[in-house]
């Protein structure tokens, strides 16, 4: 049963990650979606699991596998530790689909850890609308331009790859990967690749958000809830 706890003004999410530039940038997006956001991360289930003795979250959102959780037990401790709150599992494997949906949970909301951000954004959105949460707005200006390569480059980045790993996925080579990198900092007046991933998703969730008011909200199979 969910403990019973008086509930803050501001929603509490927790991002459970073991690779911290994937989780700061969860967080930050999470953020610039839900203004005021408190937003809690942990790199195990076991420590999440610790702090929602005292404070219940509203939304969970959590890499797929974690290193002290593996897959066979992840949605039974889930639904026991958590029961009722949304989620939103990001994952490398296109088998997770298939196992989520072998589980009635309306609730559990999947999408590949590589995915744009713009379909990310959309499947947080309606995770935060499942929990009852609105989703705010913001005025951050732009970014200057990058070429679709870099684009690529940095989505990688805040999926937590590194450079050799970016150039195995793109087939480039890693002193490419690098000039991509010096290129993106300079483009993004970012002083570090973390910062870069901010700013980058900041931009495309504003421009996302403009074209979402305009031709309505988008629906894509990966965004529905699990059945």
């Amino acid at each position: 049963m969910k403990p019973h706890h008086e509930q803050p003004s501001q929603p509490l999410v927790y991002v459970l990650d073991d690779q911290a530039i994937t989780a700061f940038g969860y967080a930050e997006l999470l953020k610039d979606l839900m203004p005021g956001v408190r937003v809690r991360q942990f790199a195990t289930f076991k420590e999440a699991a610790g702090a929602a003795v005292h404070e219940f979250p509203v939304l969970i959102l959590s890499s797929f596998p974690l290193h002290d959780v593996g897959p066979e037990s992840f949605l039974g401790l889930l639904s026991t530790l958590f029961p009722g709150v949304t989620v939103v599992i990001t994952h490398y494997s296109a088998e997770l689909m298939q196992q989520l949906r072998r589980h009635e949970a309306e609730h559990v909301f999947i999408t590949a850890r590589t995915a744009p951000l713009r379909k990310l954004t959309e499947v947080i959105t309606l995770a935060l609308a499942h929990a009852g949460v609105s989703v705010g707005s913001d005025s951050t200006p732009a970014p200057r331009e990058l070429t679709h390569k870099q684009e690529q480059v940095l989505e990688l980045i805040a999926s937590g790859l590194s450079n050799k790993d970016i150039a195995r996925v793109l087939q480039i080579g890693v002193e490419t990967v690098k000039g991509h990198v010096k290129d993106i900092l300079e483009r993004l007046h970012a002083r570090n690749r973390l910062e870069a991933t901010v700013i980058f998703r900041r931009a495309q969730r504003q421009a996302w958000a403009v074209t979402n008011h305009h031709e309505g909200f988008p629906r894509h199979e990966q965004t529905e809830p699990v059945r």
